[in-house]
């Protein structure tokens, strides 16, 4: 899927990036110039649309992250982006992600090699 780069995917995108560099195995998976046979992140899919309530104008946003390598790094690094975003309220310029939830989450792969994907659904507002 194509989509164009708005201001609220980039303002998501670099919410999400710093959440995640907080933890150090995370932050390595997301390394510039990372071999693409290690241990990886990939953002697979970003999607947003506007959403205004009588008070309030944002973007609902759909994120898919892929968590690429070795089974056991997966479990690890999946588990983890869980815990980090289950519910979570992040600022991000022009406003405020307020409401993160993981919709589905899939694994596929074997004892060795395996890949999770992560969707979210996110709701952020404009200042």
């Amino acid at each position: 899927m194509r989509t164009t780069m708005t201001t609220a995917h980039s303002a998501v995108l670099r919410a999400v990036r710093q959440r995640l560099a907080i933890e150090p195995l995370l932050r390595d998976m997301m390394a510039d110039g990372a071999d693409p046979a290690r241990d990886r992140l990939v953002v697979e899919d970003l999607a947003s649309e506007s959403w205004q309530s009588a008070t309030f104008r944002g973007h609902r946003h759909r994120l898919e992250i892929a968590v690429h390598g070795r089974s056991r790094t997966v479990a690890t690094a999946s588990a983890r982006i869980a815990r980090m975003f289950d519910d979570a309220d992040l600022p991000i310029r022009g406003g405020c992600l307020i409401d993160c939830v993981i919709d589905a989450q899939r694994t596929s792969g074997d004892a060795r090699q395996r890949t999770c994907r992560i969707l979210f659904g996110m709701l952020t507002l404009e200042d």
